[in-house]
């Protein structure tokens, strides 16, 4: 049994959730303000421990949602973010395709696969990221993704 789940584990294809560039341009934009805050600690003002700690856990929580991982293999796609895991069989998927979400500063395309009729289709005009649940994953688009959902049967996206 052990060896089977360490060939399922090599089989598979693992990609985050959202795309890297977005950690990043987050990390960015906190890290004046912490080092704002550890300088004012370092100059006497011991009241900025609080915010501090605050502000840590804020980042460290945006940095789980933000490294969430969707796996495929041969059998079905894996979703796994905050120590849940859930499993779509690529049998099950109904609906399935990209979207494009844009903001002032940046363009992002995602995939989408769903075991139900989508009902919310607002995210597909790019207004906002759709709530991922147990029968609707996301995925930052790859080519490579692409390519694995068109092994699997799943063309025409």
């Amino acid at each position: 049994m052990h060896k089977f789940q360490l060939k399922r584990r090599l089989g598979q294809k693992r990609y985050l959730v959202y795309h890297p560039a977005d950690i990043f341009t987050y990390s960015f934009l906190v890290l004046p303000i912490i080092c704002a805050c550890v300088w004012m600690i370092i100059r006497g003002y011991d009241f900025m421990y609080g915010p501090l700690v605050i502000l840590s856990i804020a980042v460290f929580y945006t940095f789980l949602y933000y490294t969430r991982m969707v796996s495929f293999d041969d059998a079905a796609i894996h979703y796994q973010s905050f120590f849940k895991k859930r499993t779509i069989l690529w049998t099950d998927i109904c609906c399935y395709g990209r979207f494009l979400r844009q903001s002032p500063n940046y363009k992002r395309w995602y995939i989408y696969f769903s075991t139900e009729p989508l009902k919310d289709t607002c995210f597909l005009r790019g207004v906002d990221m759709p709530k991922v649940s147990n029968t609707l994953f996301l995925v930052a688009y790859r080519p490579a993704i692409e390519t694995i959902m068109k092994e699997h049967g799943l063309r025409n996206m």
